[in-house]
């Protein structure tokens, strides 16, 4: 089982850029962060903070890949508006059964994960190492598939 993961974030001059990635190719990660990012934009219709929180899942059907993305808000005193960020786990479309039956807890996990980042982060930092090495136990596929116990 191929698993990865990826912090991605909406830069107001550049677009979407993966800030951490672990376990995905360089090229997938462009089109990760472009197609996650406009999936939460089209989310995104109310001026409400809650509005920026959403998660989906989204086929990538062309590189036989699924995503649970996660989108959250980075508020600063930088910008009036917040950045718009996403924690995205890829799976292999052969396994998406394991992904479809663990999106509630994945859901969960990244919404206290998210939390931390809100907490700890600073954009356009990489992610610390403690905040990295929690994110890589993602990729694991024993870890994944211990959720649907």
């Amino acid at each position: 089982m191929d698993i990865g993961i990826a912090f991605i974030s909406f830069d107001f001059k550049k677009g979407p850029v993966v800030l951490y990635s672990n376990n995905i190719t360089e090229d997938f990660c462009s089109l990760l962060a472009l197609k996650t990012v406009v999936t939460g934009f089209s989310n995104n219709r109310q001026d409400s903070i809650k509005s920026y929180y959403a998660e989906s899942i989204i086929p990538f059907p062309n590189e036989n890949k699924v995503v649970f993305s996660y989108l959250f808000p980075i508020f600063s005193n930088q910008n009036k508006e917040p950045r718009s960020c996403a924690l995205s786990l890829v799976i292999q479309e052969s396994d998406q059964n394991i992904l479809y039956a663990t999106a509630h807890v994945i859901s969960k996990m990244f919404r206290e994960f998210s939390k931390k980042i809100q907490e700890n982060y600073v954009y356009p930092q990489t992610l610390n190492e403690n905040l990295a090495d929690s994110l890589e136990k993602f990729t694991q596929p024993d870890y994944l598939i211990s959720l649907t116990a």
